[in-house]
Protein backbone atom coordinates (compact mmCIF):
# COMPACT_ATOMS: atom_id res chain seq x y z
CA UNK A 1 0.00 0.00 0.00
CA UNK A 2 1.42 3.36 -0.97
CA UNK A 3 1.73 6.24 1.44
CA UNK A 4 -0.34 8.52 -0.79
CA UNK A 5 -3.26 6.12 -1.14
CA UNK A 6 -3.40 5.49 2.61
CA UNK A 7 -3.43 9.21 3.42
CA UNK A 8 -6.07 9.99 0.80
CA UNK A 9 -8.19 6.96 1.66
CA UNK A 10 -8.66 7.98 5.28
CA UNK A 11 -8.81 11.77 4.90
CA UNK A 12 -11.66 12.99 7.19
CA UNK A 13 -14.78 14.23 5.39
CA UNK A 14 -16.67 15.61 8.42
CA UNK A 15 -15.75 17.70 11.44
CA UNK A 16 -16.45 14.73 13.72
CA UNK A 17 -13.92 12.56 11.86
CA UNK A 18 -11.06 15.06 12.33
CA UNK A 19 -8.66 14.04 15.10
CA UNK A 20 -8.28 16.71 17.79
CA UNK A 21 -8.81 20.47 17.27
CA UNK A 22 -12.07 20.31 19.22
CA UNK A 23 -12.36 24.05 19.85
CA UNK A 24 -11.76 25.00 16.22
CA UNK A 25 -14.23 22.38 14.97
CA UNK A 26 -16.92 23.55 17.37
CA UNK A 27 -16.65 27.21 16.28
CA UNK A 28 -16.66 26.48 12.54
CA UNK A 29 -19.45 23.93 12.79
CA UNK A 30 -21.61 26.44 14.66
CA UNK A 31 -20.79 29.16 12.13
CA UNK A 32 -21.89 26.88 9.26
CA UNK A 33 -25.07 25.83 11.08
CA UNK A 34 -26.08 29.41 11.89
CA UNK A 35 -24.89 30.82 8.55
CA UNK A 36 -22.65 33.34 10.31
CA UNK A 37 -19.61 33.31 8.06
CA UNK A 38 -16.68 35.71 8.47
CA UNK A 39 -15.09 37.40 5.44
CA UNK A 40 -11.71 35.74 6.11
CA UNK A 41 -10.18 33.04 8.30
CA UNK A 42 -6.54 32.35 9.16
CA UNK A 43 -5.64 28.75 10.07
CA UNK A 44 -2.13 28.39 11.52
CA UNK A 45 -0.26 25.43 12.91
CA UNK A 46 2.51 22.95 12.21
CA UNK A 47 2.34 20.57 9.28
CA UNK A 48 -0.15 17.72 9.24
CA UNK A 49 -2.55 18.90 11.96
CA UNK A 50 -5.62 19.34 9.75
CA UNK A 51 -5.64 22.94 8.50
CA UNK A 52 -6.43 22.22 4.84
CA UNK A 53 -8.72 19.29 5.74
CA UNK A 54 -10.84 21.44 8.06
CA UNK A 55 -10.94 24.21 5.44
CA UNK A 56 -12.34 21.76 2.85
CA UNK A 57 -14.92 20.39 5.27
CA UNK A 58 -16.00 23.93 6.15
CA UNK A 59 -16.34 24.76 2.44
CA UNK A 60 -18.48 21.65 1.92
CA UNK A 61 -20.69 22.50 4.89
CA UNK A 62 -21.31 26.01 3.52
CA UNK A 63 -22.29 24.72 0.06
CA UNK A 64 -24.08 21.52 1.03
CA UNK A 65 -27.58 21.22 -0.47
CA UNK A 66 -28.88 20.81 3.08
CA UNK A 67 -27.18 23.99 4.30
CA UNK A 68 -27.16 25.71 6.64
CA UNK A 69 -25.89 22.63 8.44
CA UNK A 70 -23.27 21.85 11.07
CA UNK A 71 -21.86 18.94 9.03
CA UNK A 72 -21.72 18.27 5.28
CA UNK A 73 -23.92 15.37 4.23
CA UNK A 74 -21.29 14.00 1.80
CA UNK A 75 -24.18 12.57 -0.26
CA UNK A 76 -25.43 15.48 -2.35
CA UNK A 77 -23.90 16.48 -5.68
CA UNK A 78 -22.13 19.53 -4.26
CA UNK A 79 -20.53 17.57 -1.41
CA UNK A 80 -19.36 14.84 -3.77
CA UNK A 81 -17.89 17.42 -6.14
CA UNK A 82 -16.05 19.14 -3.30
CA UNK A 83 -14.72 15.79 -2.07
CA UNK A 84 -13.45 15.02 -5.57
CA UNK A 85 -11.87 18.48 -5.83
CA UNK A 86 -13.96 19.61 -8.83
CA UNK A 87 -16.41 21.99 -7.13
CA UNK A 88 -16.46 25.23 -9.14
CA UNK A 89 -17.18 27.38 -6.07
CA UNK A 90 -14.33 25.98 -3.94
CA UNK A 91 -11.06 27.35 -5.30
CA UNK A 92 -7.80 26.07 -3.81
CA UNK A 93 -4.65 28.11 -4.47
CA UNK A 94 -1.06 27.13 -3.70
CA UNK A 95 0.63 30.37 -2.67
CA UNK A 96 4.06 28.82 -3.13
CA UNK A 97 3.56 28.85 -6.92
CA UNK A 98 0.89 31.56 -7.23
CA UNK A 99 2.04 34.18 -4.76
CA UNK A 100 3.01 37.19 -6.84
CA UNK A 101 1.05 40.41 -7.27
CA UNK A 102 -0.31 39.41 -10.70
CA UNK A 103 -1.92 36.31 -9.18
CA UNK A 104 -3.42 38.44 -6.42
CA UNK A 105 -4.90 40.85 -8.95
CA UNK A 106 -6.36 37.96 -10.94
CA UNK A 107 -7.85 36.62 -7.72
CA UNK A 108 -9.50 39.97 -7.04
CA UNK A 109 -11.20 39.76 -10.44
CA UNK A 110 -12.52 36.26 -9.71
CA UNK A 111 -13.90 37.42 -6.36
CA UNK A 112 -16.26 39.78 -8.12
CA UNK A 113 -18.27 36.95 -9.68
CA UNK A 114 -21.11 35.39 -7.69
CA UNK A 115 -21.10 31.67 -6.82
CA UNK A 116 -22.17 29.55 -9.79
CA UNK A 117 -23.76 26.58 -8.04
CA UNK A 118 -23.28 26.81 -4.28
CA UNK A 119 -24.25 29.30 -1.63
CA UNK A 120 -20.68 30.58 -1.06
CA UNK A 121 -17.57 31.02 -3.12
CA UNK A 122 -14.72 29.78 -0.89
CA UNK A 123 -11.06 30.59 -1.62
CA UNK A 124 -8.60 28.31 0.20
CA UNK A 125 -5.04 29.70 0.00
CA UNK A 126 -2.53 27.09 1.21
CA UNK A 127 0.92 28.11 2.49
CA UNK A 128 -0.37 31.67 2.45
CA UNK A 129 2.80 33.03 4.08
CA UNK A 130 4.44 32.56 0.66
CA UNK A 131 2.44 35.46 -0.78
CA UNK A 132 4.65 38.39 -1.69
CA UNK A 133 4.40 41.71 0.10
CA UNK A 134 2.73 43.31 -2.93
CA UNK A 135 0.26 40.41 -3.13
CA UNK A 136 -0.67 40.91 0.53
CA UNK A 137 -1.20 44.62 -0.11
CA UNK A 138 -3.37 43.86 -3.14
CA UNK A 139 -5.62 41.62 -1.01
CA UNK A 140 -6.07 44.00 1.92
CA UNK A 141 -9.32 45.63 0.75
CA UNK A 142 -10.71 42.38 -0.61
CA UNK A 143 -10.20 40.54 2.68
CA UNK A 144 -11.79 43.35 4.68
CA UNK A 145 -14.87 43.84 2.50
CA UNK A 146 -15.34 40.92 0.09
CA UNK A 147 -18.50 40.71 -2.00
CA UNK A 148 -21.50 38.92 -0.46
CA UNK A 149 -21.27 35.13 -0.29
CA UNK A 150 -17.46 35.10 -0.53
CA UNK A 151 -15.05 33.96 2.17
CA UNK A 152 -11.29 33.39 2.31
CA UNK A 153 -9.43 30.70 4.27
CA UNK A 154 -5.67 31.26 4.58
CA UNK A 155 -3.70 28.25 5.83
CA UNK A 156 -0.10 28.65 6.97
CA UNK A 157 2.65 27.04 9.02
CA UNK A 158 4.36 30.39 9.64
CA UNK A 159 1.84 32.98 10.87
CA UNK A 160 4.64 35.28 12.08
CA UNK A 161 5.36 36.14 8.44
CA UNK A 162 1.92 37.69 7.97
CA UNK A 163 1.58 41.48 8.01
CA UNK A 164 -0.42 42.72 10.98
CA UNK A 165 -2.83 44.38 8.56
CA UNK A 166 -3.76 40.94 7.15
CA UNK A 167 -4.05 39.21 10.53
CA UNK A 168 -6.36 41.96 11.84
CA UNK A 169 -8.80 41.28 8.98
CA UNK A 170 -9.06 37.53 9.69
CA UNK A 171 -10.50 35.30 12.37
CA UNK A 172 -7.35 33.53 13.52
CA UNK A 173 -7.53 29.89 14.67
CA UNK A 174 -4.36 28.17 15.90
CA UNK A 175 -4.26 24.41 15.29
CA UNK A 176 -2.37 22.51 17.97
CA UNK A 177 -0.06 19.53 17.59
CA UNK A 178 -1.79 16.36 18.67
CA UNK A 179 -0.78 14.44 21.79
CA UNK A 180 0.72 11.01 21.29
CA UNK A 181 -2.31 9.04 22.63
CA UNK A 182 -4.64 10.67 20.08
CA UNK A 183 -2.34 9.91 17.15
CA UNK A 184 -1.78 6.36 18.38
CA UNK A 185 -5.53 5.78 18.73
CA UNK A 186 -6.10 7.11 15.21
CA UNK A 187 -3.42 4.82 13.75
CA UNK A 188 -4.82 1.83 15.62
CA UNK A 189 -8.26 2.61 14.19
CA UNK A 190 -6.82 2.62 10.65
CA UNK A 191 -5.01 -0.68 11.27
CA UNK A 192 -8.28 -2.15 12.48
CA UNK A 193 -10.05 -1.05 9.30
CA UNK A 194 -7.24 -2.51 7.22
CA UNK A 195 -7.41 -5.79 9.16
CA UNK A 196 -3.73 -5.66 10.16
CA UNK A 197 -2.59 -7.16 13.45
CA UNK A 198 -0.06 -5.08 15.38
CA UNK A 199 1.97 -4.68 18.56
CA UNK A 200 0.98 -1.63 20.63
CA UNK A 201 4.66 -0.73 20.92
CA UNK A 202 4.95 -0.49 17.13
CA UNK A 203 2.09 2.00 16.95
CA UNK A 204 3.58 3.98 19.84
CA UNK A 205 6.91 4.30 18.00
CA UNK A 206 5.22 5.50 14.80
CA UNK A 207 3.03 7.97 16.71
CA UNK A 208 6.02 9.33 18.63
CA UNK A 209 8.01 9.63 15.41
CA UNK A 210 5.15 11.64 13.93
CA UNK A 211 5.89 14.40 16.49
CA UNK A 212 2.30 15.64 16.81
CA UNK A 213 1.51 15.50 13.07
CA UNK A 214 -1.30 13.18 11.92
CA UNK A 215 -0.10 13.28 8.33
CA UNK A 216 3.46 12.33 9.31
CA UNK A 217 2.10 9.46 11.37
CA UNK A 218 -0.04 8.30 8.45
CA UNK A 219 2.92 8.48 6.08
CA UNK A 220 5.07 6.40 8.42
CA UNK A 221 2.26 3.89 8.88
CA UNK A 222 1.93 3.57 5.10
CA UNK A 223 5.67 2.97 4.92
CA UNK A 224 5.38 0.24 7.55
CA UNK A 225 2.47 -1.47 5.80
CA UNK A 226 4.35 -1.38 2.49
CA UNK A 227 6.73 -3.97 3.92
CA UNK A 228 3.92 -6.53 3.51
CA UNK A 229 4.29 -8.15 6.93
CA UNK A 230 1.34 -10.01 8.37
CA UNK A 231 1.83 -8.34 11.74
CA UNK A 232 3.25 -4.92 12.61
CA UNK A 233 6.10 -5.53 15.08
CA UNK A 234 7.97 -2.83 17.01
CA UNK A 235 11.39 -4.23 16.18
CA UNK A 236 10.63 -4.18 12.46
CA UNK A 237 9.29 -0.64 12.69
CA UNK A 238 12.45 0.58 14.41
CA UNK A 239 14.64 -1.10 11.78
CA UNK A 240 13.00 0.40 8.70
CA UNK A 241 12.55 3.82 10.36
CA UNK A 242 16.21 3.85 11.43
CA UNK A 243 15.44 4.09 15.15
CA UNK A 244 17.36 2.67 18.10
CA UNK A 245 15.76 -0.22 19.98
CA UNK A 246 15.01 -0.15 23.68
CA UNK A 247 17.93 -2.50 24.40
CA UNK A 248 20.31 0.20 23.14
CA UNK A 249 18.96 2.62 25.74
CA UNK A 250 19.16 0.05 28.53
CA UNK A 251 22.81 -0.62 27.63
CA UNK A 252 23.55 3.10 27.42
CA UNK A 253 22.02 3.86 30.83
CA UNK A 254 24.04 0.99 32.28
CA UNK A 255 27.25 2.41 30.84
CA UNK A 256 26.44 5.93 32.08
CA UNK A 257 25.62 4.60 35.54
CA UNK A 258 28.85 2.58 35.67
CA UNK A 259 30.91 5.48 34.24
CA UNK A 260 32.05 3.08 31.51
CA UNK A 261 33.41 5.53 28.94
CA UNK A 262 34.56 2.75 26.62
CA UNK A 263 31.10 1.22 26.76
CA UNK A 264 29.47 4.55 25.95
CA UNK A 265 31.71 5.00 22.90
CA UNK A 266 31.05 1.42 21.76
CA UNK A 267 27.26 1.88 21.99
CA UNK A 268 27.45 5.16 20.10
CA UNK A 269 29.56 3.54 17.40
CA UNK A 270 26.85 0.93 16.96
CA UNK A 271 24.22 3.66 16.62
CA UNK A 272 26.28 5.44 13.98
CA UNK A 273 27.12 2.26 12.07
CA UNK A 274 23.41 1.43 11.77
CA UNK A 275 22.72 4.89 10.34
CA UNK A 276 20.07 5.62 12.95
CA UNK A 277 18.26 8.95 13.11
CA UNK A 278 20.35 10.96 15.60
CA UNK A 279 17.64 13.57 16.14
CA UNK A 280 15.06 11.01 17.16
CA UNK A 281 17.70 9.11 19.15
CA UNK A 282 18.23 12.22 21.28
CA UNK A 283 14.48 12.76 21.65
CA UNK A 284 14.05 9.20 22.89
CA UNK A 285 17.08 9.52 25.19
CA UNK A 286 15.55 12.64 26.74
CA UNK A 287 12.35 10.65 27.22
CA UNK A 288 14.31 7.87 28.93
CA UNK A 289 15.79 10.26 31.50
CA UNK A 290 12.37 11.86 31.96
CA UNK A 291 10.89 8.43 32.71
CA UNK A 292 13.74 7.54 35.08
CA UNK A 293 13.36 10.81 36.96
CA UNK A 294 9.60 10.37 37.43
CA UNK A 295 9.99 6.74 38.49
CA UNK A 296 12.84 7.65 40.87
CA UNK A 297 10.63 10.24 42.55
CA UNK A 298 7.21 8.58 42.34
CA UNK A 299 8.00 4.86 42.30
CA UNK A 300 5.18 2.66 41.01
CA UNK A 301 2.82 5.65 41.13
CA UNK A 302 4.73 7.04 38.13
CA UNK A 303 4.10 4.01 35.88
CA UNK A 304 0.92 5.48 34.31
CA UNK A 305 3.02 8.48 33.20
CA UNK A 306 5.52 6.33 31.30
CA UNK A 307 5.14 5.94 27.53
CA UNK A 308 5.89 2.59 25.91
CA UNK A 309 5.33 -1.08 26.58
CA UNK A 310 4.44 -2.23 30.11
CA UNK A 311 7.41 -4.62 30.31
CA UNK A 312 9.82 -1.81 29.41
CA UNK A 313 8.26 0.44 32.05
CA UNK A 314 8.81 -2.27 34.66
CA UNK A 315 12.48 -2.54 33.67
CA UNK A 316 12.91 1.22 33.89
CA UNK A 317 11.29 1.15 37.34
CA UNK A 318 13.94 -1.34 38.48
CA UNK A 319 16.68 0.82 36.99
CA UNK A 320 15.38 3.98 38.66
CA UNK A 321 16.10 2.54 42.09
CA UNK A 322 19.79 2.19 41.23
CA UNK A 323 20.32 5.77 40.03
CA UNK A 324 20.85 9.00 41.92
CA UNK A 325 17.97 11.43 41.36
CA UNK A 326 20.29 14.42 41.00
CA UNK A 327 22.37 12.64 38.37
CA UNK A 328 19.26 11.65 36.40
CA UNK A 329 17.87 15.19 36.54
CA UNK A 330 21.15 16.70 35.35
CA UNK A 331 21.39 14.17 32.49
CA UNK A 332 17.82 14.94 31.43
CA UNK A 333 18.59 18.67 31.36
CA UNK A 334 21.86 18.22 29.45
CA UNK A 335 20.24 16.02 26.78
CA UNK A 336 17.33 18.41 26.26
CA UNK A 337 19.66 21.41 25.99
CA UNK A 338 22.20 19.53 23.86
CA UNK A 339 19.82 18.39 21.11
CA UNK A 340 20.07 21.58 19.09
CA UNK A 341 23.85 21.83 19.54
CA UNK A 342 24.33 18.28 18.29
CA UNK A 343 22.03 18.60 15.28
CA UNK A 344 23.47 21.97 14.19
CA UNK A 345 27.10 20.97 14.73
CA UNK A 346 29.46 20.55 11.77
CA UNK A 347 30.44 17.24 13.40
CA UNK A 348 27.18 15.86 14.87
CA UNK A 349 28.69 12.45 15.65
CA UNK A 350 31.52 14.00 17.68
CA UNK A 351 29.12 16.41 19.37
CA UNK A 352 26.88 13.49 20.36
CA UNK A 353 29.85 11.51 21.68
CA UNK A 354 30.94 14.49 23.79
CA UNK A 355 27.41 14.80 25.19
CA UNK A 356 27.18 11.12 26.12
CA UNK A 357 30.64 11.05 27.71
CA UNK A 358 29.74 14.14 29.74
CA UNK A 359 26.69 12.30 31.06
CA UNK A 360 28.92 9.50 32.31
CA UNK A 361 31.49 11.91 33.78
CA UNK A 362 29.04 14.13 35.67
CA UNK A 363 29.60 12.56 39.11
CA UNK A 364 33.36 13.09 38.72
CA UNK A 365 33.15 16.82 38.08
CA UNK A 366 35.53 18.81 40.28
CA UNK A 367 33.82 20.96 42.87
CA UNK A 368 34.08 24.65 42.09
CA UNK A 369 35.36 25.29 45.57
CA UNK A 370 38.51 23.36 44.65
CA UNK A 371 39.19 25.77 41.80
CA UNK A 372 39.30 28.83 44.10
CA UNK A 373 42.67 30.62 43.82
CA UNK A 374 44.78 30.62 46.97
CA UNK A 375 44.52 33.75 49.10
CA UNK A 376 47.30 35.46 51.11
CA UNK A 377 47.74 34.37 54.69
CA UNK A 378 46.00 36.42 57.35
CA UNK A 379 48.21 39.03 59.07
CA UNK A 380 47.13 38.03 62.58
CA UNK A 381 47.10 34.69 64.32
CA UNK A 382 43.43 34.98 65.15
CA UNK A 383 42.40 35.53 61.52
CA UNK A 384 40.74 32.55 59.85
CA UNK A 385 39.95 32.51 56.13
CA UNK A 386 36.44 31.28 55.58
CA UNK A 387 35.66 28.57 53.05
CA UNK A 388 33.33 29.63 50.30
CA UNK A 389 29.99 27.94 50.98
CA UNK A 390 27.84 29.78 48.46
CA UNK A 391 28.87 28.84 44.96
CA UNK A 392 26.97 28.54 41.73
CA UNK A 393 24.93 25.29 41.61
CA UNK A 394 26.68 22.32 40.04
CA UNK A 395 24.90 20.10 37.51
CA UNK A 396 24.99 17.16 39.89
CA UNK A 397 26.53 15.92 43.12
CA UNK A 398 26.75 12.15 43.26
CA UNK A 399 27.16 11.98 47.04
CA UNK A 400 25.93 15.14 48.65
CA UNK A 401 26.28 15.20 52.42
CA UNK A 402 24.26 17.50 54.66
CA UNK A 403 26.07 20.50 56.10
CA UNK A 404 27.56 19.98 59.56
CA UNK A 405 25.47 21.10 62.51
CA UNK A 406 26.81 24.28 64.14
CA UNK A 407 28.89 23.66 67.18
CA UNK A 408 27.64 24.98 70.53
CA UNK A 409 28.95 28.32 71.77
CA UNK A 410 32.26 28.04 73.65
CA UNK A 411 32.32 28.17 77.39
CA UNK A 412 33.20 31.54 78.96
CA UNK A 413 36.81 30.45 79.55
CA UNK A 414 37.33 29.22 75.98
CA UNK A 415 39.06 31.56 73.45
CA UNK A 416 36.81 33.36 71.02
CA UNK A 417 37.68 32.83 67.34
CA UNK A 418 36.46 33.87 63.93
CA UNK A 419 35.19 30.37 63.15
CA UNK A 420 33.36 30.31 66.46
CA UNK A 421 31.77 33.66 65.62
CA UNK A 422 30.64 32.38 62.21
CA UNK A 423 29.02 29.34 63.84
CA UNK A 424 27.42 31.68 66.37
CA UNK A 425 25.95 33.73 63.49
CA UNK A 426 24.74 30.51 61.84
CA UNK A 427 22.76 29.68 64.96
CA UNK A 428 21.36 33.19 65.13
CA UNK A 429 20.63 33.43 61.41
CA UNK A 430 16.93 33.99 60.79
CA UNK A 431 15.83 33.70 64.42
CA UNK A 432 15.67 37.46 64.82
CA UNK A 433 14.07 38.05 61.42
CA UNK A 434 17.37 38.99 59.75
CA UNK A 435 19.07 36.48 57.45
CA UNK A 436 22.73 37.31 56.78
CA UNK A 437 23.78 35.82 53.44
CA UNK A 438 27.33 35.99 52.11
CA UNK A 439 29.28 36.24 55.37
CA UNK A 440 31.05 32.93 54.75
CA UNK A 441 32.08 34.17 51.32
CA UNK A 442 34.05 36.99 52.92
CA UNK A 443 37.38 36.95 54.73
CA UNK A 444 36.77 37.65 58.41
CA UNK A 445 39.65 38.81 60.62
CA UNK A 446 40.09 40.27 64.10
CA UNK A 447 41.99 43.53 64.40
CA UNK A 448 42.00 44.74 68.01
CA UNK A 449 38.35 45.20 68.95
CA UNK A 450 37.20 45.41 65.33
CA UNK A 451 35.97 42.52 63.25
CA UNK A 452 37.20 43.13 59.69
CA UNK A 453 34.94 41.67 56.96
CA UNK A 454 36.70 41.80 53.56
CA UNK A 455 34.35 41.28 50.60
CA UNK A 456 35.22 39.89 47.17
CA UNK A 457 33.57 42.66 45.16
CA UNK A 458 31.48 45.79 45.60
CA UNK A 459 28.12 44.05 45.24
CA UNK A 460 29.15 41.61 47.95
CA UNK A 461 30.12 44.48 50.23
CA UNK A 462 26.91 46.38 49.56
CA UNK A 463 24.87 43.31 50.52
CA UNK A 464 26.61 42.93 53.89
CA UNK A 465 26.56 46.70 54.50
CA UNK A 466 22.78 46.88 54.36
CA UNK A 467 21.60 48.71 57.48
CA UNK A 468 19.61 45.85 58.97
CA UNK A 469 22.33 43.23 58.36
CA UNK A 470 25.07 45.52 59.63
CA UNK A 471 23.15 46.26 62.85
CA UNK A 472 22.68 42.54 63.39
CA UNK A 473 26.39 41.84 62.80
CA UNK A 474 27.41 44.50 65.30
CA UNK A 475 24.96 43.09 67.84
CA UNK A 476 26.26 39.54 67.34
CA UNK A 477 29.88 40.71 67.62
CA UNK A 478 29.18 42.40 70.98
CA UNK A 479 27.35 39.31 72.25
CA UNK A 480 30.14 36.96 71.22
CA UNK A 481 33.37 38.96 71.68
CA UNK A 482 32.34 41.58 74.22
CA UNK A 483 30.65 44.98 74.51
CA UNK A 484 33.52 46.95 72.93
CA UNK A 485 33.55 45.07 69.58
CA UNK A 486 32.35 46.53 66.28
CA UNK A 487 32.20 45.34 62.66
CA UNK A 488 33.83 46.96 59.63
CA UNK A 489 32.87 45.89 56.09
CA UNK A 490 35.41 46.69 53.39
CA UNK A 491 36.51 45.63 49.93
CA UNK A 492 39.12 42.85 49.85
CA UNK A 493 42.63 43.65 48.72
CA UNK A 494 42.33 40.75 46.26
CA UNK A 495 39.62 42.59 44.34
CA UNK A 496 42.14 45.13 43.07
CA UNK A 497 45.03 42.74 42.45
CA UNK A 498 46.55 42.71 38.94
CA UNK A 499 44.99 40.33 36.46
CA UNK A 500 48.32 38.69 35.70
CA UNK A 501 48.82 37.81 39.38
CA UNK A 502 45.28 36.41 39.68
CA UNK A 503 45.82 34.40 36.52
CA UNK A 504 49.03 32.84 37.84
CA UNK A 505 47.32 31.85 41.09
CA UNK A 506 44.30 30.44 39.26
CA UNK A 507 46.39 28.34 36.89
CA UNK A 508 48.48 27.03 39.80
CA UNK A 509 45.37 25.97 41.73
CA UNK A 510 45.04 22.16 42.03
CA UNK A 511 41.33 22.40 41.26
CA UNK A 512 41.89 24.28 38.02
CA UNK A 513 44.63 21.84 37.03
CA UNK A 514 42.23 18.94 37.61
CA UNK A 515 39.51 20.57 35.51
CA UNK A 516 41.95 21.29 32.67
CA UNK A 517 43.19 17.71 32.74
CA UNK A 518 39.72 16.12 32.85
CA UNK A 519 38.17 18.22 30.08
CA UNK A 520 41.35 19.04 28.15
CA UNK A 521 40.90 22.76 28.73
CA UNK A 522 43.76 24.80 27.26
CA UNK A 523 43.16 28.15 28.90
CA UNK A 524 41.28 29.86 31.73
CA UNK A 525 39.91 33.38 31.90
CA UNK A 526 40.42 35.45 35.04
CA UNK A 527 38.74 38.82 35.44
CA UNK A 528 39.36 41.30 38.28
CA UNK A 529 36.41 42.30 40.44
CA UNK A 530 34.90 45.73 39.66
CA UNK A 531 36.37 48.67 41.48
CA UNK A 532 34.48 50.17 44.40
CA UNK A 533 34.55 53.53 46.19
CA UNK A 534 36.68 54.00 49.27
CA UNK A 535 35.50 52.15 52.37
CA UNK A 536 33.83 53.78 55.27
CA UNK A 537 33.67 52.58 58.86
CA UNK A 538 30.76 50.16 59.31
CA UNK A 539 29.60 52.01 62.42
CA UNK A 540 29.11 55.20 60.44
CA UNK A 541 25.49 56.44 60.89
CA UNK A 542 25.07 56.67 57.08
CA UNK A 543 25.41 52.96 56.55
CA UNK A 544 29.12 52.32 56.21
CA UNK A 545 29.37 52.05 52.39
Amino acid sequence: MSTTSLTAKYRPQTFAAVVGQEAVKAVLSRAAAEDKVAPAYLFSGTRGVGKTTVARIFAKALNCERAPTAEPCNECVRCRQATAGVAVDVIEIDAASHGNVEDARSLKEDVGYAPLEGRYKVFIIDEAHMLSRHAFNALLKTLEEPPPRVTFILATTEPHKFPATIVSRCQHYAFKTLPLPQIAAHLEDILGREGVDFEPGAVQVIARRGAGSVRDGMSLLGQALAAGRERLIEEDVRVFLGLAGQEVFFELIGAVHGRDLAGVSRILRGVLDQGLDLGFFLRELAGVFRNLFLLRRLGEAGLPLIEGAAEDAARWLAWSGRLDAAHVHACWQLVVEGQRRVMTSLEPALALELLLLNLACLPELVRLEDAEPARPAAPTASAAPVANAERQPRPVEASRTPPPRPAPAPAPDEPRSVEGFLEFVDRKNGRTGTVIVGLRQARVEIAGETLMVSCQHSAHREGLSERRKLDALNRYAREYFGPGFSVRVELSRDAARPQAELRREAEASPGVQAVKSLFEVQDVAVEPAPAAPSDTNANDPQGGS
